[in-house]
């Protein structure tokens, strides 16, 4: 039995990815249940307009098949929305009656829309699997299609991470001399600005022509936990060639020193000035804080990329990991322990193994740790409960000062709050 899952359901991850790239809609084939639930948690996070289509099943289609139910739906967007082109991703009930979108694919491209379709039900993977899935199908239908042009762009693959971080990942790529071309990239689609005129679908993204130009002469880049190679990072090897790096999440000083030495060799120039003081600031930062640090128990749970680029970054603080929890599988560590496939009835009883003094999570967390007073500082997704879940850094040596400077203030606020004396300057 699970009891408040960590995980969120594999469509709402390839919703994620659709909205990364400019005028793709998202449809949902299965019931309009899932569009409004996966609607309702995105627009929480990221206070901003999130539309997803659906194929909106009734009785009728759960018994003889979905195929005149999608076509209908396709109609549809493409009236209303006239997009550049429809992410078609699969649900629970459209997959348990064995609808094959793959053998409606001819008669829908009737519709004259270029389409990208990925199996998503979530009885088979989370959020995370559903966002890894879309990205490799996305790729595999739009990658290097036509080769034009090139030689100093480069493909970043980032994984699930904040508008904040795809902003400054390009803003990084940028100082270098080089253009970033980010599969996905919805730092504007989900976190945009105020609108002069009213917009169906959400301004921003990246080009399916720009991602169709990639070519041999490009390079690419690959963030996922420990630098395993992703679906997505593999067909951009065999499209693009060779002239790539699959690397850890850049958090902390190792990981983006991994990043930044990437960027260095592919622009074959040296390292602009203000990242060396960045780094710089981060490690003196480090030694400011260690006595703060030092002996500090925290635990770490966050989808699984994200986990593990935050526990190298606190391997390099001074602080103790007392355990690591993720809703998909994670790697092992020599000295962490790590739980995969949980819910957050087994985190509650790893908290009561493993004495904790502070939590790094989502919202999702916040029931569980105020009940048993232990300061959460709210990383990764769903954050529901705060403001500016959209713009939380998590990476580069400026998300993980940022990041730093964010548990040190949570473990002084705890103190102070349990306090009988508070804190006074004189």
């Amino acid at each position: 039995m699970t009891v408040n899952p960590c995980r969120l359901c594999a469509p709402l991850g390839a919703v994620l990815v659709f909205k990364g790239f400019r005028g793709m809609m998202p449809l949902l084939h299965g019931s309009q249940g899932c569009a409004t639930y996966i609607r309702r948690y995105l627009i929480s996070h990221f206070r901003e307009p999130v539309d997803v289509a659906s194929s909106s099943f009734t009785e009728e289609t759960a018994i003889f098949g979905g195929e005149a139910q999608l076509l209908k739906a396709l109609k549809n967007v493409k009236a209303r929305y006239n997009p550049a082109a429809v992410g078609i991703a699969s649900t629970c009930l459209s997959e348990t009656i064995g609808d094959d979108v793959e053998l409606f694919i001819k008669e829908l491209e009737k519709e004259a829309l270029p389409l990208v379709t990925v199996s998503t039900p979530s009885y088979r993977g989370s959020h995370a699997e559903g966002f890894r899935d879309t990205a490799a199908a996305v790729l595999k239908r739009f990658l290097g299609i036509t080769g034009e042009g090139g030689g100093r762009r480069v493909l970043l693959l980032p994984g699930i991470l904040s508008p904040a971080d795809l902003r400054h990942l390009k803003e990084l790529t940028r100082s270098f001399g080089l253009e970033p071309v980010l599969a996905p990239d919805y730092s504007d689609t989900l976190d945009g600005g105020n609108w002069d005129t009213y917009h169906a679908l959400s301004p921003g993204g990246t080009s399916l022509k720009i991602l169709g130009s990639m070519e041999r002469r490009d390079s690419w880049i690959s963030f996922s936990a420990g630098g395993e190679l992703t679906p997505a990072g593999r067909i951009a090897g065999n499209v693009m060639g060779e002239k790539g790096y699959s690397l850890g999440y850049p958090t902390g000083v190792e990981a983006m020193d991994a990043f930044i030495a990437a960027l260095r060799d592919i622009a074959d120039t040296a390292v602009p000035g203000e990242i060396e003081s960045e780094r710089s600031r981060m490690l003196d930062s480090y030694a400011d804080f260690h006595k703060y640090l030092a002996g500090l128990r925290i635990a770490v749970i966050a989808d699984r990329d994200l986990a593990d680029g935050i526990l190298r970054f606190l391997g390099e603080t001074g602080a103790s990991v007392s355990f690591a929890a993720a809703p998909d599988s994670l790697p092992e560590y020599k000295d962490v322990p790590a739980y995969g496939e949980v819910d957050y009835d087994r985190i509650d009883l790893l908290l009561e193994a493993h004495p904790t003094d502070l939590i790094l999570g989502s919202s999702k967390a916040y029931p569980l740790v105020r009940g048993k007073n232990i300061p959460l500082v709210r990383i990764g997704f769903p954050v529901h409960d705060r403001v500016g879940g959209a713009r939380i850094l998590h990476v580069g040596y400026r998300g993980s000062h940022q990041l730093l400077d964010r548990i040190v203030n949570a473990l002084l606020e705890h103190r102070q709050t349990e306090s009988p004396v508070g804190y006074a300057y004189q």
